[in-house]
């Protein structure tokens, strides 16, 4: 036989032996790929969860909001009245729109949301005036509410009474002077640390009783 023939059939069965071969790993190749590629989209979207989810979740925090329940209201308060809550959170509006308390008929209360992220506030209640802000059981001016929403996302509150108005119940103490030195014209005061000393606070200065 030929020389050049035998060479011919030999490179013709050679070829037909290395190419599956080539092809088998081309198929392998082109499957890895696609697996890692695969793996590559799937830690790519599970990122993105991640990140989704602190993002929710740092929103959420940030966005604690705190319902300041009203359960009661002095006995004295006209019918109908508007309630607002005042504070440093609208610049001491006592008249805010935003704020005035809603009633909830169910519990026979008034209620409000504060603003989310306020942290410690400090506010009164009004009837849409400062002249009308709540007051001790007595009509005495009260030191500021505070609060942190931060902390709370409840609050259940009461006014004893308003500054305007006549006082439903107040506990006191009458004390009566018995004798003064003769010839006594001046006024006679009580001073303690429930006036903070003031000699001349007018609202305990004694009164003639003939």
């Amino acid at each position: 036989m030929d020389g050049s023939v035998i060479a011919s059939a030999l490179a013709l069965a050679l070829a037909k032996m290395i190419f599956p071969i080539n092809m088998a790993s081309a198929k392998a190749s082109a499957k890895a790929r696609a697996k890692a590629s695969a793996s590559a989209s799937a830690n790519a979207i599970s990122s993105i969860k991640v990140f989704c989810a602190s993002i929710a979740l740092l929103f959420l925090s940030s966005c604690n909001v705190t319902e300041v329940e009203l359960i009661d209201l002095p006995e004295n308060t006209p019918p109908q009245a508007a309630i607002y809550i005042a504070g440093n959170f609208n610049e001491w509006n006592p008249g805010d729109e935003r704020y005035r308390m809603t009633y909830r008929p169910s519990t026979n209360s008034y209620y409000t949301m504060l603003p989310a992220g306020a942290g410690s506030i400090e506010y009164k209640f009004t009837r849409g005036d400062w002249t009308s802000v709540e007051a001790d059981s007595c009509g005495r001016e009260i030191a500021n509410r505070k609060l942190n929403i931060d902390e709370n996302s409840f609050s259940r509150v009461r006014i004893e009474n308003w500054s305007d108005l006549n006082p439903n119940f107040c506990d006191y103490v009458t004390l009566c002077i018995e004798e003064v030195p003769p010839g006594t014209t001046d006024s006679v005061f009580i001073a303690g640390d429930f006036n903070q000393w003031d000699l001349s606070d007018e609202q305990f200065a004694f009164v003639p009783q003939g």
